[in-house]
Protein backbone atom coordinates (compact mmCIF):
# COMPACT_ATOMS: atom_id res chain seq x y z
CA UNK A 1 0.00 0.00 0.00
CA UNK A 2 1.32 3.92 -0.39
CA UNK A 3 1.99 5.57 2.28
CA UNK A 4 -0.20 8.40 2.96
CA UNK A 5 2.79 10.51 3.74
CA UNK A 6 4.01 10.27 0.36
CA UNK A 7 4.66 13.28 -1.87
CA UNK A 8 4.15 10.85 -5.12
CA UNK A 9 1.02 13.05 -6.14
CA UNK A 10 -0.58 9.98 -7.55
CA UNK A 11 -0.43 8.14 -3.77
CA UNK A 12 -3.44 7.64 -1.96
CA UNK A 13 -4.73 7.19 1.43
CA UNK A 14 -6.05 4.59 3.40
CA UNK A 15 -7.84 4.73 6.31
CA UNK A 16 -10.78 3.05 8.57
CA UNK A 17 -14.19 4.95 7.03
CA UNK A 18 -14.75 6.60 10.65
CA UNK A 19 -11.59 8.58 10.09
CA UNK A 20 -12.96 9.38 6.26
CA UNK A 21 -14.12 13.59 7.18
CA UNK A 22 -14.01 16.84 5.64
CA UNK A 23 -10.20 18.20 4.08
CA UNK A 24 -9.34 21.26 5.90
CA UNK A 25 -12.87 22.86 5.06
CA UNK A 26 -13.05 22.54 1.10
CA UNK A 27 -16.23 21.52 -0.04
CA UNK A 28 -15.70 18.81 -2.55
CA UNK A 29 -17.99 16.27 -4.82
CA UNK A 30 -17.68 12.80 -3.45
CA UNK A 31 -17.78 9.98 -5.95
CA UNK A 32 -17.80 6.11 -5.20
CA UNK A 33 -15.37 4.82 -7.51
CA UNK A 34 -15.70 0.58 -7.69
CA UNK A 35 -14.87 0.10 -11.23
CA UNK A 36 -18.75 -0.23 -12.72
CA UNK A 37 -19.77 1.57 -15.68
CA UNK A 38 -22.37 3.49 -13.05
CA UNK A 39 -18.83 4.39 -11.06
CA UNK A 40 -17.38 6.03 -14.46
CA UNK A 41 -20.50 7.11 -15.21
CA UNK A 42 -20.82 9.36 -12.13
CA UNK A 43 -17.68 10.15 -12.04
CA UNK A 44 -17.66 11.36 -15.80
CA UNK A 45 -20.80 13.76 -15.40
CA UNK A 46 -19.73 15.37 -12.00
CA UNK A 47 -16.07 16.31 -13.97
CA UNK A 48 -17.75 17.95 -16.37
CA UNK A 49 -19.49 20.13 -13.92
CA UNK A 50 -16.54 21.09 -11.45
CA UNK A 51 -17.24 24.89 -12.27
CA UNK A 52 -21.01 24.61 -10.78
CA UNK A 53 -20.59 21.33 -8.35
CA UNK A 54 -17.17 21.91 -7.15
CA UNK A 55 -13.76 19.84 -7.30
CA UNK A 56 -14.04 15.87 -6.93
CA UNK A 57 -12.42 13.34 -4.58
CA UNK A 58 -12.96 9.53 -5.45
CA UNK A 59 -13.15 7.09 -2.18
CA UNK A 60 -12.84 3.05 -3.00
CA UNK A 61 -14.13 1.23 -0.18
CA UNK A 62 -14.01 -2.31 0.94
CA UNK A 63 -14.97 -5.19 3.41
CA UNK A 64 -13.76 -8.17 4.99
CA UNK A 65 -15.97 -10.54 6.45
CA UNK A 66 -14.95 -12.24 9.77
CA UNK A 67 -13.50 -15.41 8.82
CA UNK A 68 -14.98 -18.52 10.78
CA UNK A 69 -15.55 -18.40 14.69
CA UNK A 70 -12.46 -15.92 14.46
CA UNK A 71 -10.02 -18.35 16.20
CA UNK A 72 -6.54 -19.35 14.60
CA UNK A 73 -7.06 -17.13 11.51
CA UNK A 74 -5.91 -13.58 12.69
CA UNK A 75 -2.80 -14.27 9.67
CA UNK A 76 -5.53 -15.19 6.82
CA UNK A 77 -7.46 -12.64 8.00
CA UNK A 78 -4.72 -9.76 8.15
CA UNK A 79 -3.32 -11.28 4.54
CA UNK A 80 -7.02 -11.01 3.33
CA UNK A 81 -7.40 -7.50 4.29
CA UNK A 82 -4.15 -6.19 3.04
CA UNK A 83 -4.95 -7.59 -0.64
CA UNK A 84 -8.50 -6.24 -0.70
CA UNK A 85 -7.27 -2.99 0.74
CA UNK A 86 -4.38 -3.07 -2.21
CA UNK A 87 -6.90 -4.23 -4.51
CA UNK A 88 -8.96 -0.94 -3.88
CA UNK A 89 -6.30 1.38 -4.25
CA UNK A 90 -5.49 -0.17 -7.55
CA UNK A 91 -8.74 0.37 -8.43
CA UNK A 92 -8.31 3.90 -8.19
CA UNK A 93 -5.39 4.31 -9.49
CA UNK A 94 -6.81 2.45 -12.68
CA UNK A 95 -9.53 4.41 -12.87
CA UNK A 96 -8.13 7.72 -12.62
CA UNK A 97 -4.41 8.22 -12.94
CA UNK A 98 -5.15 8.40 -16.62
CA UNK A 99 -7.73 11.10 -17.00
CA UNK A 100 -8.22 12.58 -14.05
CA UNK A 101 -4.62 13.11 -11.63
CA UNK A 102 -5.68 15.90 -9.95
CA UNK A 103 -8.72 13.96 -8.47
CA UNK A 104 -6.16 10.69 -7.90
CA UNK A 105 -4.28 12.92 -5.59
CA UNK A 106 -7.07 13.80 -2.89
CA UNK A 107 -8.38 10.58 -3.18
CA UNK A 108 -8.67 7.88 -0.40
CA UNK A 109 -9.57 3.93 0.46
CA UNK A 110 -11.91 3.88 3.09
CA UNK A 111 -12.56 0.36 4.82
CA UNK A 112 -16.15 -0.49 5.16
CA UNK A 113 -19.53 -1.64 3.82
CA UNK A 114 -19.65 1.15 0.60
CA UNK A 115 -23.09 2.43 1.30
CA UNK A 116 -22.03 3.71 5.03
CA UNK A 117 -18.40 4.24 4.23
CA UNK A 118 -19.18 6.86 1.09
CA UNK A 119 -22.39 8.06 3.60
CA UNK A 120 -19.17 8.96 6.67
CA UNK A 121 -16.60 10.32 3.64
CA UNK A 122 -18.99 12.52 2.16
CA UNK A 123 -20.06 14.00 5.78
CA UNK A 124 -19.38 18.04 5.80
CA UNK A 125 -19.00 17.75 1.75
CA UNK A 126 -20.86 19.40 -1.15
CA UNK A 127 -22.43 16.04 -2.96
CA UNK A 128 -22.32 12.95 -3.00
CA UNK A 129 -22.76 11.31 -6.20
CA UNK A 130 -23.39 7.93 -6.98
CA UNK A 131 -24.12 5.71 -10.26
CA UNK A 132 -27.25 3.77 -10.44
CA UNK A 133 -25.66 0.40 -11.11
CA UNK A 134 -22.70 -1.21 -9.13
CA UNK A 135 -20.20 -4.08 -10.41
CA UNK A 136 -21.76 -7.27 -9.33
CA UNK A 137 -24.33 -9.36 -8.35
CA UNK A 138 -23.44 -9.31 -4.49
CA UNK A 139 -25.67 -7.75 -2.13
CA UNK A 140 -22.96 -5.70 -0.65
CA UNK A 141 -21.43 -4.34 -3.82
CA UNK A 142 -24.46 -3.42 -5.89
CA UNK A 143 -24.10 -0.03 -5.97
CA UNK A 144 -27.71 0.25 -6.31
CA UNK A 145 -28.50 -0.93 -2.46
CA UNK A 146 -25.77 1.62 -2.36
CA UNK A 147 -27.57 4.21 -3.94
CA UNK A 148 -30.39 3.69 -1.46
CA UNK A 149 -28.62 3.65 1.86
CA UNK A 150 -26.64 7.21 0.79
CA UNK A 151 -30.06 8.85 -0.41
CA UNK A 152 -31.72 7.20 2.99
CA UNK A 153 -28.71 8.00 5.18
CA UNK A 154 -26.85 10.66 3.76
CA UNK A 155 -26.53 13.73 5.82
CA UNK A 156 -25.59 15.96 2.21
CA UNK A 157 -27.40 16.04 -1.13
CA UNK A 158 -26.90 12.43 -3.18
CA UNK A 159 -26.95 13.00 -6.93
CA UNK A 160 -27.92 9.68 -8.93
CA UNK A 161 -26.41 9.29 -12.38
CA UNK A 162 -28.55 6.64 -14.84
CA UNK A 163 -26.89 5.20 -17.44
CA UNK A 164 -29.00 7.19 -20.34
CA UNK A 165 -27.57 10.74 -18.52
CA UNK A 166 -25.61 13.19 -20.92
CA UNK A 167 -22.58 13.54 -19.15
CA UNK A 168 -21.13 16.83 -20.71
CA UNK A 169 -24.46 18.65 -20.48
CA UNK A 170 -24.54 22.50 -19.04
CA UNK A 171 -26.74 22.49 -15.63
CA UNK A 172 -28.81 25.26 -17.98
CA UNK A 173 -32.33 23.84 -16.72
CA UNK A 174 -33.34 22.75 -13.47
CA UNK A 175 -36.06 20.83 -12.32
CA UNK A 176 -37.30 21.15 -8.60
CA UNK A 177 -40.27 18.98 -7.33
CA UNK A 178 -42.31 21.85 -5.13
CA UNK A 179 -44.85 20.83 -2.27
CA UNK A 180 -44.21 23.97 -0.24
CA UNK A 181 -42.32 21.47 2.50
CA UNK A 182 -39.45 22.80 3.89
CA UNK A 183 -37.34 20.05 2.56
CA UNK A 184 -38.90 21.22 -1.02
CA UNK A 185 -37.45 24.71 -0.08
CA UNK A 186 -34.31 23.01 0.21
CA UNK A 187 -34.60 21.63 -2.96
CA UNK A 188 -34.74 25.14 -4.19
CA UNK A 189 -32.41 26.10 -2.45
CA UNK A 190 -29.94 24.10 -4.11
CA UNK A 191 -31.07 24.46 -7.48
CA UNK A 192 -30.36 28.15 -6.82
CA UNK A 193 -27.19 27.72 -5.73
CA UNK A 194 -25.97 24.99 -8.68
CA UNK A 195 -27.49 26.94 -11.85
CA UNK A 196 -25.43 27.45 -14.67
CA UNK A 197 -25.05 31.05 -15.35
CA UNK A 198 -27.96 32.34 -17.20
CA UNK A 199 -30.12 29.40 -16.62
CA UNK A 200 -33.73 28.65 -15.35
CA UNK A 201 -35.52 26.91 -12.66
CA UNK A 202 -38.98 24.98 -13.85
CA UNK A 203 -40.45 24.45 -9.84
CA UNK A 204 -43.06 21.48 -10.57
CA UNK A 205 -46.09 20.99 -7.94
CA UNK A 206 -48.00 17.36 -8.72
CA UNK A 207 -51.23 16.46 -6.92
CA UNK A 208 -53.63 13.97 -6.52
CA UNK A 209 -56.91 13.79 -5.49
CA UNK A 210 -57.89 11.70 -2.56
CA UNK A 211 -59.90 8.76 -4.14
CA UNK A 212 -62.94 9.13 -1.93
CA UNK A 213 -63.57 12.96 -3.91
CA UNK A 214 -63.01 11.33 -7.43
CA UNK A 215 -66.54 11.36 -8.17
CA UNK A 216 -66.81 15.46 -6.75
CA UNK A 217 -64.33 16.56 -9.22
CA UNK A 218 -65.23 18.36 -12.43
CA UNK A 219 -63.91 17.35 -15.69
CA UNK A 220 -60.85 19.36 -15.46
CA UNK A 221 -59.75 19.93 -11.87
CA UNK A 222 -57.49 22.25 -10.95
CA UNK A 223 -55.23 23.35 -7.46
CA UNK A 224 -57.31 26.02 -5.55
CA UNK A 225 -55.66 29.48 -5.08
CA UNK A 226 -55.05 28.96 -1.75
CA UNK A 227 -52.47 25.96 -2.71
CA UNK A 228 -51.40 27.20 -5.69
CA UNK A 229 -50.27 30.52 -3.53
CA UNK A 230 -48.64 27.99 -0.90
CA UNK A 231 -46.37 27.06 -4.00
CA UNK A 232 -45.47 29.81 -5.05
CA UNK A 233 -44.15 31.50 -1.19
CA UNK A 234 -42.15 28.99 -0.65
CA UNK A 235 -40.52 29.16 -4.31
CA UNK A 236 -40.05 32.77 -3.21
CA UNK A 237 -39.48 32.49 0.20
CA UNK A 238 -36.18 30.00 -1.19
CA UNK A 239 -34.94 32.61 -3.53
CA UNK A 240 -35.12 35.28 -0.85
CA UNK A 241 -33.12 32.97 1.66
CA UNK A 242 -29.98 32.38 -1.31
CA UNK A 243 -30.40 36.33 -2.53
CA UNK A 244 -28.10 37.47 -0.03
CA UNK A 245 -25.38 34.80 -1.43
CA UNK A 246 -26.07 33.73 -4.86
CA UNK A 247 -25.56 36.70 -6.89
CA UNK A 248 -28.49 36.96 -9.06
CA UNK A 249 -30.33 34.72 -7.62
CA UNK A 250 -33.81 37.01 -7.85
CA UNK A 251 -32.75 37.33 -11.53
CA UNK A 252 -33.03 33.70 -12.17
CA UNK A 253 -36.02 32.64 -14.34
CA UNK A 254 -38.50 30.15 -12.55
CA UNK A 255 -41.72 28.87 -13.64
CA UNK A 256 -44.16 27.04 -11.56
CA UNK A 257 -46.15 24.68 -12.78
CA UNK A 258 -48.64 22.20 -11.35
CA UNK A 259 -49.30 18.78 -12.87
CA UNK A 260 -52.41 16.54 -11.83
CA UNK A 261 -50.94 13.38 -11.37
CA UNK A 262 -48.38 10.99 -9.62
CA UNK A 263 -45.31 12.90 -8.78
CA UNK A 264 -43.56 9.91 -9.54
CA UNK A 265 -44.68 9.80 -12.59
CA UNK A 266 -45.06 13.41 -13.39
CA UNK A 267 -41.55 14.57 -12.13
CA UNK A 268 -39.50 12.64 -14.20
CA UNK A 269 -41.06 13.43 -17.40
CA UNK A 270 -40.89 17.04 -16.31
CA UNK A 271 -37.33 16.41 -16.31
CA UNK A 272 -37.07 14.70 -18.98
CA UNK A 273 -36.78 18.15 -20.72
CA UNK A 274 -34.72 19.50 -18.21
CA UNK A 275 -30.77 18.61 -17.25
CA UNK A 276 -31.18 17.71 -13.69
CA UNK A 277 -34.08 16.90 -11.46
CA UNK A 278 -33.86 18.22 -7.67
CA UNK A 279 -36.06 17.16 -4.52
CA UNK A 280 -35.94 16.87 -1.26
CA UNK A 281 -35.83 13.93 1.05
CA UNK A 282 -39.32 14.66 2.85
CA UNK A 283 -42.25 16.36 1.81
CA UNK A 284 -45.74 17.31 3.27
CA UNK A 285 -47.55 14.10 4.76
CA UNK A 286 -51.64 14.24 3.98
CA UNK A 287 -54.53 13.92 1.66
CA UNK A 288 -53.23 16.87 -0.34
CA UNK A 289 -49.58 15.72 -0.91
CA UNK A 290 -47.80 12.74 -1.12
CA UNK A 291 -45.30 11.86 1.05
CA UNK A 292 -41.68 12.84 -1.31
CA UNK A 293 -39.92 10.43 0.91
CA UNK A 294 -41.69 7.39 -0.82
CA UNK A 295 -41.48 9.56 -4.43
CA UNK A 296 -37.04 10.04 -3.45
CA UNK A 297 -36.97 5.56 -2.96
CA UNK A 298 -39.37 5.62 -5.98
CA UNK A 299 -37.17 8.03 -8.50
CA UNK A 300 -33.87 6.08 -7.26
CA UNK A 301 -34.93 2.57 -7.28
CA UNK A 302 -35.88 3.28 -10.91
CA UNK A 303 -33.70 6.54 -12.16
CA UNK A 304 -34.68 7.61 -15.67
CA UNK A 305 -33.20 11.05 -15.58
CA UNK A 306 -30.08 12.33 -13.31
CA UNK A 307 -31.62 13.51 -10.30
CA UNK A 308 -30.06 15.20 -6.70
CA UNK A 309 -32.10 14.74 -3.67
CA UNK A 310 -31.20 16.96 -0.49
CA UNK A 311 -31.88 16.35 2.99
CA UNK A 312 -33.81 19.04 4.95
CA UNK A 313 -31.78 21.76 6.22
CA UNK A 314 -29.40 21.95 3.44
Amino acid sequence: MSDPTSNDPASTATVDSEQAVADDGVDMVIIGVDGSEGSQRALEWAAHKTEVLGPIKGISAYHVEALGDGMGTPGLYNDLTGLLAEDAENQLKRTLETGHPEILARSEVVRGYPGPALVRAAEGHALLVVGSRGRSALAETLLGSVTSYCVKHSTVPVAVIPETTPLDGPLDHLIVGADGSDNAIAAMRWAIRHLAPGGRITAVHSWLIAPYVVEMVPPTPSMSDEARAAIEQSVFKAVEEESATVAGAADIPIEIKTVMGDPRNVLPAEASNGDLLVIGARGHRGAAYLLVGSVATSLIHHPTVATVVVPGGD
